[in-house]
């Protein structure tokens, strides 16, 4: 556990889940009375795209700032974990039936296509080479190759099926327009 996790502990007095799924504010510790609000909505965006929030433990503490999905599997389920995943990977849906508490590889699994890419489905790229989209998935540290096809929604297909095969729960499958996943 670390020095964070201990601070988010002796915070969680001052909190609870609101009824919409979000972390609420119930008491205000007396460190934080000037400008601190009860309820709902205190949440701000850190660069990484997660909510936060900032609380300070003592009048002359620092203002620690704290994940609020931390705080809210901390609250429905007395512990926490070192690394939470956020099952639809929205980083802003904080319900507590998104959150499930992983392994670093289990969180890798349930990742998004990255923005670069040259195609719009993850597994997929296109081989300038070859002019054929390759599937490809990466299972631990062993990268497969798993086929090279001409339309990039078969290559999607498969893709989707080693996927759902070695990451069981934690595949994110395509989502493929005119056809199933």
């Amino acid at each position: 556990m670390t020095k964070n996790d201990e601070r988010l502990i002796e915070a969680s007095i001052h909190y609870a889940i609101a009824e919409c799924g979000g972390l609420a504010r119930v008491t205000i510790p007396k460190a934080m009375i000037r400008r601190t609000k009860i309820g709902v909505g205190f949440d701000s965006v850190s660069s990484g795209g997660y909510l936060t929030f900032f609380h300070r433990i003592s009048w002359r503490g620092l203002l620690h700032q704290f994940y609020s999905h931390r705080m809210i599997y901390y609250l429905h389920h007395g512990e926490i974990p070192r690394i939470i995943d956020h099952i639809d990977g929205d980083k802003s849906n904080n319900s507590i039936e998104n959150l499930r508490a992983c392994s670093h590889q289990q969180n890798m699994r349930n990742s998004n296509s990255r923005k670069n890419s040259s195609s719009k489905y993850l597994g997929v790229n296109w081989d300038k080479r070859r002019e054929k989209w390759r599937a490809k998935i990466k299972v631990d540290v062993q990268q497969s190759h798993l086929g090279y096809f001409t339309c990039e929604k078969e290559a999607a297909r498969a893709y989707n099926k080693a996927a759902a095969e070695h990451f069981g729960e934690f595949a994110n499958l395509n989502i493929i327009e005119g056809g199933e996943e």
